[in-house]
């Protein structure tokens, strides 16, 4: 095999050979300097001597320029180096940041870059700063030195530790030592050896060579041995091309027929099950498939396995609070694996790794963990709840046998204290109490808060469903589709400037389609997965029934899930929550730039999949940079909020965008609490020596006499006065009801309460039509449809490689935490009261459990769906699974929700219950079955257990002390003996489900839920070793 790039190479080696003595004796030079040598002279290498080199550089490894700046690059280049002075290199990046010339620019005799330059020459400053334009820090010279090379032959320590961090932070590797692969040099003849120095040298490590690749995928092709073809690529965008490149083959369609499939996360369920079909006889399987067909799936009809060596992996940059998706070489392990994917049903099975040897040798063993590569706000929240009070998170994380970096964490814990989930001391606050009891990231939980606040739940739950699973848009398998995928979310998004409003639209539509039987014919227009679909309807339910235990969203009246949803029509209300939720996640629009600019990243663009972008995805004909200008420059205010920031090279890209007012920033951004300074009121213009008369100045007055409100270092907002002063008070209100609703979620709401709120809208609106901003659709604020899935249906998609991903992406993190037992905060549970964590059900992954196989799925106005939680596999089918299977044991455990505190402790006292006609038949069944009955207290909102105790019969000649204090309306009295009496919180109670309630937590229960008997009993046991304070009221 040889490429018209090797082609090329081989025929200028001569001048590589040339390139490498010429940079020789510029190394030579500068190491007789560095000891004491004299430097040569800078012009000791003439211009004139570049003349015929430059032709062939023009060709070559050197960027497109004309020759006359290329001369000048070259000497700037020669200047910096042999005088090593800041003025040379000032001239350098003068170049690259006003003359347009590329960083990664080459001398033409000797292929060195800037970056090497400075690198060499410890020019700290400049290499940050080259890095940060986009420099290549894998380039090589001709010499075969990388600019960390270039730092360490000239003793540059400093600098090369700027460019291992960089390299850590973006290419998740280091540089590796070839001193380990001179043996696999030594079993390569001469001729073998050059012609991969030749290939080595023609392609980029970033690149995936597509041509080797079909090179390679025709000749297995043409082999006479059967078998399936399994192609592992990176991601998408190379499946799409290699797929193109195979249909436009003609030698390649005219050897066998063929059948290709993809296999991908965000491809349509259907499509992939067809890779499991048998193909007839003569007909050849091509799969290109991701690492998803490492371990999730089995094919087993593949013989040939061709790995590109390649998997696209996500890290995450906590200084400048970016994501990067990037192709990077897989670990020794992944490639092994991937081996192991040829002939698993049968013998002669081959595998072709485009991986040399000497690169095979310099893999990282096993792939980085994700704990130094993905944000740690979640986790570092959660390990709050594990550790001592007084111990710092950054050191419980130090102790985990890869930690991550001392800055990241603190970063991350940083950031937690910005939304204000951590005090200044690192304690959790009522906010960051409430956010580890909702089983998502911080920031969408603290969205689903400010909803419930702002009363429009419903829209601002479904969204934040769709962002805590995965983006439900697949990307199409066609390639004449993009455009439509493209148009399809422009059409959802409605105009709305949201890509918010496209997923919301999104799932509103699908679960129309799906009352209407056309749920595929609407997947397929709108290029949505029903699987995923399915998925965010199951956490919508799962979040919704937390809230209910959480005492936010009450069974009826005031605070009931109508009441929280008055405003989910109002779309400014709506983007008021996402925005609270997002801070610091705000982007501005520079208008004399004319772009968009983020608080840690000064050029941000929108993602190609976000509505907002108004250029045609890749290979459609994008527009040119004045006209993307031209679309920042119109949109109609000047911030927005994002989901998140993906960098490649110096561009961040902007996804999950929403267009926000500048007073939704002002209510809603920054910390609750503000400092007393923040809003600063200018003296009138005279004292700012503004002339009294003065008319032609009448634009800068008026600028003058505007107050500043700051939020943080980065956010702040001009305004007139008085309107300044409103806000500003406004928002305090506003912040200060928040903050009680956090306290104290079940209290009724107040008038004032009411009128907050009701002043809160009206601004939002008025704002909204004062900018002219497009109105939404009519309907966003609709309620989900009530479904009731088949079995079957939900285990085919549960099986699907893209749902059961989906699903294990969303709650994989928190597995251990929320099943290994109790978790301790401050000083309420004892040691024993962890016991039950051994008497509690199993969970099992959830492509077994509830939300997989079907069951009830319940939708009124008091549940919205089931919870994602599994039962044991060990127990009965959760489809049949009811307090009506039958029961082991002599004891049956009912929870009874008291309305009030009072009621409770009146119960202790008196030694009587009312219970109301529901309740009253399941326990008269339980003790017509002579079974001993167990009562569990609980008062709604309290977010508590309150103790249990045993059913000894009616009292029928008793009657409950007072109507105020009943525990169900209209009940029948009981007499009941307290057994314990101690509140118990319920994030000591989170590691129980109840197989009886849909693998729901057990403080997920109405009045008169019943548990299954071992819940029951782990539930009880918890109360062991507390104080009972039963012992202390008074009985009558």
């Amino acid at each position: 095999y040889a490429s018209q790039a090797m082609q090329k190479l081989k025929k200028s080696r001569p001048r590589a050979e040339q390139q490498k003595a010429q940079l020789a004796k510029w190394c030579d030079s500068q190491s007789r300097a560095t000891s004491g040598g004299a430097s040569p002279p800078c012009g000791q290498l003439t211009m004139e001597d570049q003349g015929p080199l430059k032709e062939e550089a023009d060709d070559g490894d050197s960027p497109n320029i004309d020759a006359h700046q290329a001369a000048e690059m070259d000497h700037a280049l020669q200047n910096a180096w042999m005088t090593g002075t800041d003025e040379a290199f000032s001239q350098l990046l003068y170049y690259f940041l006003s003359d347009n010339v590329p960083v990664e620019y080459r001398h033409s005799e000797t292929s060195a870059t800037a970056l090497m330059l400075a690198a060499g020459r410890g020019k700290v400053e400049v290499v940050e700063e080259l890095l940060s334009l986009g420099a290549d820090p894998l380039a090589r010279s001709s010499n075969d030195w990388t600019a960390h090379d270039w730092a360490q032959h000239f003793h540059q320590s400093e600098a090369a530790e700027v460019i291992l961090a960089h390299l850590l932070v973006t290419q998740n590797a280091l540089p590796k030592s070839d001193a380990c692969c001179s043996v696999a040099e030594q079993e390569l003849t001469a001729v073998e050896r050059e012609t991969l120095d030749l290939y080595l040298r023609s392609i980029s490590d970033d690149q995936t060579d597509l041509d080797l690749l079909l090179a390679l995928l025709r000749k297995v092709h043409a082999s006479p041995q059967e078998g399936a073809i399994l192609v592992f690529l990176p991601g998408f965008d190379e499946m799409s091309t290699l797929k193109e490149k195979i249909m436009a083959d003609k030698n390649f369609a005219g050897q066998k027929r063929y059948a290709l499939y993809m296999l991908h996360s965000n491809v349509q369920c259907s499509e992939q099950r067809l890779v499991f079909n048998t193909m007839p006889p003569g007909v050849r399987k091509i799969i290109l498939s991701t690492n998803i067909a490492e371990t999730s799936i089995t094919i087993s009809d593949v013989t040939f396995v061709i790995d590109s060596g390649k998997v696209k992996e996500k890290s995450f940059d906590s200084l400048t609070g970016t994501s990067l998706l990037k192709a990077v070489w897989v670990s020794q392990a992944s490639a092994v694996q991937r081996r192991g994917r040829a002939g698993r049903t049968h013998p002669n099975g081959v595998c072709f790794h485009m991986i040399s040897r000497q690169r095979f040798c310099s893999l990282a063993a096993f792939q980085q963990p994700e704990l130094l590569r993905l944000p740690l706000q979640e986790l570092c929240l959660q390990a709050k709840l594990l550790v001592a009070p007084n111990v710092p998170i950054a050191d419980f994380l130090a102790r985990a046998p890869d930690p991550p970096a001392f800055l990241v964490t603190r970063t991350a814990v940083t950031l937690l204290k910005t939304i204000d989930a951590l005090d200044p001391s690192e304690q959790l606050t009522e906010l960051g109490l409430h956010l580890l009891d909702l089983p998502i990231d911080p920031h969408l939980g603290k969205m689903v808060l400010y909803a419930v606040v702002l009363k429009c739940l419903d829209p601002v739950l479904t969204i934040v469903s769709c962002l805590a699973v995965k983006d439900p848009f697949v990307l199409p398998t066609q390639p004449g589709q993009k455009r439509s995928a493209y148009l399809a979310r422009r059409k959802l998004a409605a105009d709305t400037y949201s890509d918010h409003m496209a997923l919301l639209r999104a799932f509103q539509g699908w679960q129309r389609a799906r009352t209407e039987n056309s749920e595929r014919f609407f997947c397929e227009r709108y290029f949505v997965s029903s699987a995923t679909m399915a998925t965010v309807l199951a956490v919508r339910g799962q979040l919704l029934g937390q809230l209910r235990a959480s005492g936010f969203v009450r069974a009826r009246g005031g605070g009931d899930i109508r009441d929280l949803n008055s405003n989910a029509d109002n779309w400014a209300v709506v983007k008021a929550a996402l925005c609270a939720g997002s801070y610091p996640n705000l982007l501005r629009v520079d208008r004399e730039r004319r772009q968009l600019v983020a608080q840690r990243a000064s050029r941000v663009r929108f993602h190609v999949r976000s509505s907002l972008c108004q250029s045609e995805p890749h290979g459609l004909g994008a527009p040119e940079a004045n006209s993307r200008e031209a679309a920042v420059a119109s949109l109609p205010t000047d911030w927005l909020i994002y989901g998140e920031l993906a960098r490649v090279g110096p561009t961040a890209y902007a996804h999950l965008c929403t267009l926000v007012s500048p007073i939704t920033v002002a209510m809603f951004a920054g910390p609750i609490r503000l400092p007393l300074d923040a809003l600063y009121e200018p003296q009138n213009a005279r004292t700012l020596g503004l002339g009294e008369d003065s008319d032609s100045e009448e634009e800068e007055e008026c600028e003058l006499q505007k107050c500043m409100l700051k939020l943080d270092d980065w956010i702040s907002l001009k305004a007139e006065p008085e309107g300044g002063r409103l806000a500003l008070q406004l928002r305090q209100k506003l912040q200060a009801l928040f903050l009680r609703r956090m306290h104290a979620p079940a209290r009724p709401w107040s008038q004032a309460d009411d009128a907050v709120i009701r002043a809160v809208v009206g601004v939002l609106t008025s704002e909204e039509d004062a900018l002219n901003l497009p109105r939404p659709p009519s309907g966003i604020g609709q309620r989900p449809r009530p479904f009731a899935p088949d079995c079957s249906s939900l285990s085919q998609q549960a099986s699907s490689p893209g749902s059961q991903g989906a699903v294990d992406s969303f709650s994989g993190r928190r597995a251990a935490l929320r099943r290994g037992g109790s978790l301790e905060y401050g000083s309420r549970s004892s040691p024993s009261s962890r016991r039950g964590s051994g008497a509690s059900l199993p969970a099992t992954p959830l492509g077994m459990g509830r939300s997989e196989t079907g069951g009830s799925w319940r939708s009124d106005d008091r549940s919205d769906c089931s919870s994602l939680r599994s039962a044991s596999s060990g127990q009965p089918s959760p489809c049949d699974m009811s307090p009506k299977h039958m029961v082991s044991g002599h004891r049956r455990f009912f929870v009874v929700k008291a309305s009030t505190q009072r009621a409770v402790d009146v119960s202790v006292s008196t030694g009587l219950w009312s219970l109301g006609p529901s309740t009253n038949r399941k326990l008269q069944a339980a003790i017509r079955e002579g079974k001993e009955v167990v009562l569990v207290f609980s008062v709604q909102g309290s977010g508590q257990f309150q103790g249990y105790a045993v059913l000894q019969g009616p009292a029928s000649n008793m009657s409950w002390p007072s109507d105020d204090l009943e525990g169900s309306s209209g009940g029948r009295c009981y007499f009941i003996e307290w057994k314990h009496r101690c509140n118990l919180p319920f994030q000591n109670t989170r590691h129980l489900l109840n197989p009886w309630n849909d693998n729901k937590k057990v403080q997920i229960s109405r009045d008169g839920q019943e548990l299954e008997p071992a819940v029951g009993e782990a539930l009880c046991h918890l109360w062991d070793g507390l104080p009972d304070a039963a012992a202390s009221i008074p009985r009558h």
